[in-house]
C-alpha cells in the first residue's frame, strides 16, 4: 500500500512538472492534476486500507447487514472479493440470520463457522422471503427440546409454517421459506436437503436433526 501512495504522489509530481513545462502550447491534454488533490486520495486510500487490515478486538463484532465492505474484510477468511459479495447479497436481500451467509459466494460451512463468533444480525426490515411478508408468530406455540419426553419430531414435509416454528431457531422467517421451498422443488429426502434453505446452515441444521422427519 506504501508503495502505491508513493507512485501516485510521484505521477501527479511529473505530470504537474511536464504541464508547466509545456505552459499553453496543450502538450498535455486537460488541466494539470492537483498534487494536493492527489494526496488526499492516497490518504483516503491508505485509511481504507489501514482499516481492512485492523484484526477484530476481543468480542468485537460485526452486522453483516450494515458493515461497509472494508470493515466485513476483517473478519477471518474474507476477502476484498468476499466482502463485496456480502454487500452485494445484502442488498438483493438482507441477512436475517447469520446461517444466511452461506448463500453468499465464496462462504462455505467451513468459513461460517469461524465468521459466525464475529458477527451480529440485528433485526432488519426486509429480511424475509421475497414472495411475501409472514404474519407474527401464533399464540401457544412451543418450542421442541431434544430428548424432551412428549416431543414428538415434526414432518417437515407436511407441517404447516406454524408447526415449523415449533423448532428450534425457526421463527416465521424460516418457517415460510422451508414450506415455500418444498412447494417449488418437492419434498426433504434427507436432513441435509434443508441447507439448500437460506438461512438454515451447518449450525442450525445440527439442532433441527434430532427434531425432524420425512
Amino acid at each position: 500500500m506504501i508503495q502505491l501512495v508513493g507512485v501516485l504522489l510521484l505521477a501527479g509530481v511529473v505530470r504537474t512538472g511536464w504541464a508547466r513545462r509545456a505552459g499553453g502550447s496543450g502538450a498535455l491534454p486537460g488541466s494539470p492534476v492537483s498534487v494536493e488533490a492527489l494526496a488526499d486520495s492516497a490518504r483516503r486510500l491508505a485509511e481504507a486500507e489501514a482499516r481492512r487490515s485492523r484484526p477484530l478486538g476481543p468480542g468485537e463484532r460485526l452486522d453483516p447487514n450494515q458493515a461497509p465492505e472494508e470493515e466485513l474484510d476483517r473478519l477471518p477468511g474474507v476477502g476484498p472479493s468476499t466482502a463485496r459479495a456480502i454487500v452485494q447479497a445484502r442488498d438483493t436481500l438482507p441477512f436475517a440470520a447469520v446461517d444466511d451467509l452461506v448463500r453468499v459466494r465464496g462462504i462455505g460451512s467451513a468459513t461460517l463457522r469461524r465468521l459466525a463468533p464475529h458477527l451480529a444480525v440485528a433485526t432488519v426490515a426486509g429480511a424475509q422471503t421475497a414472495s411475501r411478508a409472514p404474519g407474527p408468530r401464533s399464540p401457544g406455540i412451543r418450542r421442541l427440546e431434544s430428548g424432551k419426553a412428549g416431543s414428538s419430531p415434526v414432518d417437515v414435509n407436511t407441517a404447516s409454517a406454524d408447526e415449523l416454528q415449533r423448532l428450534p431457531r425457526v421463527g416465521p422467517v424460516l418457517a415460510d421459506r422451508i414450506v415455500e421451498f418444498r412447494r417449488e422443488r418437492g419434498p426433504f429426502r434427507l436432513a441435509e436437503d434443508l441447507l439448500a434453505v437460506p438461512g438454515i446452515g451447518p449450525a442450525t441444521l445440527e439442532r433441527l436433526r434430532p427434531l425432524i422427519r420425512f
